[in-house]
C-alpha cells in the first residue's frame, strides 16, 4: 500500500530504497492461478530487490470489484484450493511464513451456517498446507460496514473462528485501522488475546494514514505488544501521503526503537 502508484514488481525496489528490509504483499494478481511466468517475475523482482517477503495474502477474489476473500464461498472452492498450492510454492521459494486468508462477505448468497462450514473447511486446508513449510495462517477482522457481510469484525470474532478451525498454526491479525474503526480497544484486545497474535498491521484511524495522522494511541499499542512479548513483524499498511516514513520512524511511533 505504501507504493500503490507503482507496478507491483517495482514496489520491492521502492521499499528497499526507503530503508525496508522486509515487505508484505496482498495477492499480486487478479486470478487465483497466475502463470508460471508471472510467478517467476514476482519472485525474481523480490529477490533482485534484496528485501524479504514476510507476509502474503491468499487470493481473495476480485478485490477491485469489492470481494474480500473467498473462504466462505463454495462456488470458488476449487479455485481457492488450487491457490493454496500456489501460495505454498511461493513460500518455498521466498521464505514467507505468514499467510493472510480473508473470510469473505457472502457473495454466493448462501446461509450464514453454510458460509461458516465452507470457511472453516478452507481455513483448515490452508493451515495444514502452511504447516508443511512451518507457516501460520492469520485471520483478519475488517472494517464495518465498508466490507459488506464480512462477519469477522473483532479479535473476539477471529478467535472464535480460530478455535472452531482447530489447527495449531492459525492465529489472529491485529490491524489497528480496521479494529479501531469497529470500536475495539486495541491495546486491551491485544492483551486479551496475548497467546494468539500472529501478525500486526498499523494504520491510523480515521483516514488510514501513517501513525500520527489520526486518533489512535500508538504508544499504548506498542506498550501492549511489548507486554505480550510480541516478536513478529509489524506491517505498514497505510496510505502514504508525501514522504514515506522510515522503519525507524515507524518503530519510534510504537516506542519500540529504544
Amino acid at each position: 500500500m505504501l507504493f500503490g502508484d507503482l507496478p507491483i514488481p517495482e514496489r520491492f525496489n521502492a521499499a528497499a530504497r526507503a530503508g525496508f528490509a522486509n515487505v508484505e504483499s496482498w495477492w499480486p494478481w487478479p486470478d487465483a492461478n497466475p502463470s508460471d511466468a508471472e510467478i517467476d517475475r514476482f519472485v525474481t523482482a523480490l529477490r533482485d530487490s534484496g528485501v524479504s517477503l514476510r507476509a502474503l495474502n491468499f487470493w481473495a477474489g476480485d478485490m477491485a470489484a469489492g470481494d474480500r476473500g473467498v473462504m466462505d464461498d463454495v462456488e470458488q472452492l476449487s479455485d481457492f484450493r488450487e491457490n493454496i498450492a500456489i501460495v505454498i510454492g511461493i513460500a518455498r521459494r521466498t521464505g514467507c511464513r505468514t499467510f493472510n486468508a480473508l473470510y469473505g462477505k457472502g457473495r454466493s448468497g448462501a446461509s450464514e451456517t453454510q458460509r461458516r462450514e465452507v470457511a472453516v473447511a478452507n481455513y483448515r486446508e490452508a493451515a495444514r498446507a502452511a504447516a508443511s513449510v512451518g507457516g501460520t495462517v492469520v485471520i483478519e477482522p475488517l472494517k464495518y460496514p465498508d466490507n459488506g457481510h464480512y462477519p469477522v469484525l473483532t479479535l473476539d470474532d477471529a478467535d472464535d473462528l480460530r478455535s472452531e478451525i482447530g489447527e495449531p498454526n492459525v492465529e489472529l491479525l491485529v490491524d489497528t485501522f480496521h479494529l479501531s474503526a469497529n470500536g475495539v480497544d486495541v491495546p486491551a484486545a491485544i492483551a486479551a488475546h496475548a497467546n494468539h497474535v500472529g501478525h500486526v498491521q498499523i494504520a491510523d484511524f480515521p483516514g488510514r494514514g501513517r501513525p500520527g495522522t489520526g486518533d489512535i494511541d500508538f504508544v499504548a499499542i506498542g506498550t501492549a505488544l511489548r507486554g505480550i512479548a510480541y516478536e513478529g513483524y509489524v506491517g505498514a499498511e497505510f496510505v502514504a501521503e508525501g514522504s514515506i516514513p522510515t522503519p525507524g520512524e515507524l518503530a519510534a511511533a510504537l516506542e519500540t526503537a529504544r
